[in-house]
């Protein structure tokens, strides 16, 4: 089979590139029923009824076969059109999105807001010009559009997300409300290798795994992590670990290599001034903003200062030195091991045990987290 050909663009006023390939096949799925059938007029009459003058039908010309739908296409059933997302690096675009693809006499039109391994695969349900538009709600990235021709063929779009440009100013990292302003934490800090909320020796241990960067961990912080804490860690019931999971399982950065500086910045904090550690932990939450290169130095130093930590020379030196790889690699062989296809995740039983042991649970689910606490503290 000819191999696919390509059609490469830069969308103007974006800089997103877009590839367009052609597979040249029909695809294995079920196509859908519709069909839509173009002729052409074999003469024409003017208004004077005079005989009609017969016209031939002109060759169709290069520009004409990139340009419209044959006739041979418009009579099959059309195929099946594949969108990729990418960032820059090449890591694929899951979340913050939402992809539309509508014909271009929206008689059609179809929305995805997630897309699995930045990936979605559309049925469209008639031949011709079908617009994808990709939207980023939380203006992560350029919103990007282009024209795809569909006819019998399948076809592939692969967008190259460009990154809004960040209109953020440092001086206004805001203080929270202070829902995890006196969380207790263990009386030798120093011994635990990531930060705890609770004595360090209640009889049941949660661990929470969970991204700097990720609106779903920030979810957590603010929706379900501020009840936790009263209901289980103040009476001494349960402890709550925090570890971040600073890549993706093929070694790509999770939101960005400052997704990983982030994560060192946490561990930094807890190493060097623990009492600050939750403040510092809700502070960064409340002014996390998902685009990368938010959390670059300049930024966590802000957070730093607004939550008091102490020793902020300590931290910057730990983002800079490249510093807690050992702790932040374990952390994602440990996600590996549990095959997280989400964060966050919690683990609730004590990891050093025997795996059947544990329970796994959304922790952006906050019945399913309770459940999973409350069985937990019952046994213990």
């Amino acid at each position: 089979m000819d191999p696919p050909t390509t059609r490469r663009r830069v969308l103007e006023g974006t800089g997103a590139l877009v590839a367009v390939a052609v597979a040249g096949c029909m695809g294995d799925g079920d196509a859908p029923e519709n069909r839509t059938n173009s002729t052409t007029p074999e003469n024409t009459t003017d208004s004077t009824n005079e005989t009609p003058v017969e016209t031939e039908t002109p060759e169709p010309t290069e520009e004409d076969d990139e340009g419209e739908t044959t006739e041979e296409e418009a009579e099959a059933e059309p195929g099946t059109l594949t969108v990729t997302l990418a960032d820059e690096t090449g890591t694929p675009v899951t979340n913050d999105v939402t992809v539309t693809v509508e014909h271009e006499r929206e008689s059609f039109s179809e929305t995805h807001e997630e897309l699995p391994e930045g990936r979605i695969e559309v049925s469209v349900e008639e031949a011709g010009a079908h617009t994808v538009t990709v939207v980023s709600p939380e203006e992560t990235y350029e919103t990007v559009e282009e024209t795809v021709e569909m006819g019998a063929a399948d076809e592939s779009i692969a967008f190259a997300l460009v990154e809004r440009e960040p209109e953020y100013d440092t001086s206004e990292i805001e203080a929270p409300a202070g829902d995890l302003l006196d969380v207790p934490i263990p009386d030798d800090p120093e011994s635990h290798e990531y930060a705890v909320a609770g004595t360090g020796d209640a009889p049941v241990t949660a661990t929470v795994y969970g991204g700097w960067k990720c609106s779903y961990t920030l979810r957590f912080t603010q929706e379900v992590l501020p009840g936790l804490i009263d209901e289980f860690v103040r009476p001494g019931d349960v402890d709550i670990r925090f570890r971040a999971v600073g890549y993706r399982p093929n070694g790509s950065p999770y939101h960005g290599p400052d997704g990983v500086d982030a994560a060192r910045a946490g561990l930094g904090v807890w190493y060097h001034d623990p009492e600050a550690y939750w403040r510092y932990f809700e502070t960064f939450f409340h002014n996390m903003r998902q685009h990368h290169g938010w959390a670059e130095t300049e930024t966590v130093m802000a957070v730093a200062e607004t939550s008091e930590v102490s020793d902020r020379r300590g931290i910057e030196d730990a983002i800079d030195g490249g510093a807690y790889r050992s702790q932040i690699e374990d952390t994602m062989e440990y996600a590996e091991e549990y095959e997280f296809e989400t964060i966050p995740r919690m683990v609730v039983g004590d990891e050093g045990g025997e795996r059947d042991d544990l329970e796994e649970v959304r922790a952006s689910a906050p019945e399913e987290v309770r459940g999973a606490l409350r069985r937990a503290v019952e046994s213990a």
